[in-house]
């Protein structure tokens, strides 16, 4: 069981440098690292814990991966992320993912708010939301979604990794898991 963080936290490191990577580069995530890297998550829980670990990283697997596909469906992210959130998900498992999940979600506000500021569109990202928050607020107004607005694309890939190692150091220095308290 010693050998059991080491490899998960490797495993997923590798598979997050190479997907910050190719998020940059080219705003993909691959199919490959994300197969693989579920699939040797799904195996170190298997073969270290058994049937209930096998359970465990479905169960974390299923809950990011369905929680960042509402997001996409909303628009507000590409399906790259999404399987790159239910793949860590699987190294997480249950229920650290939630907490995973969590330090993602603010992990990508910060880099988003960093990101429109050091491209210069930070005023023109407060009038989409204005004209969002207003079509959706206001009565007898046609509901508009920020995919019909300019926009720049915003590689995520970084902010999942972000959440990611900040997830893997709060498993291991117990005083940065803010989440522990709600779990």
């Amino acid at each position: 069981m010693q050998w059991f963080f080491p490899l998960i936290a490797s495993g997923l490191a590798l598979c997050l440098i190479i997907s910050i990577y190719t998020d940059v580069k080219s705003r993909e995530i691959s199919n490959l690292v994300v197969i693989f890297g579920s699939i040797y998550a799904i195996a170190m829980w298997t073969a270290f814990v058994g049937i209930s670990g096998l359970k465990l990283s479905l169960g974390g697997g299923f809950l990011s991966f369905t929680v960042f596909l509402l997001f996409a469906l909303i628009g507000d992210m590409g399906m790259g992320d999404v399987k790159l959130m239910g793949m860590s998900g699987f190294f997480f498992a249950w229920p650290f993912a939630i907490a995973h999940i969590g330090y993602t979600v603010i992990a990508g506000f910060i880099f988003a708010v960093i990101w429109v500021v050091a491209h210069g569109h930070f005023l023109k990202t407060i009038q989409n939301l204005v004209t969002v928050f207003k079509s959706w607020i206001l009565p007898n107004r046609t509901r508009v979604h920020l995919e019909e607005l300019e926009t720049s694309a915003l590689p995520y890939g970084i902010a999942i990794a972000a959440g990611g190692f900040f997830s893997l150091a709060a498993i291991k220095f117990r005083f940065l898991d803010f989440f522990h308290l709600l779990f």
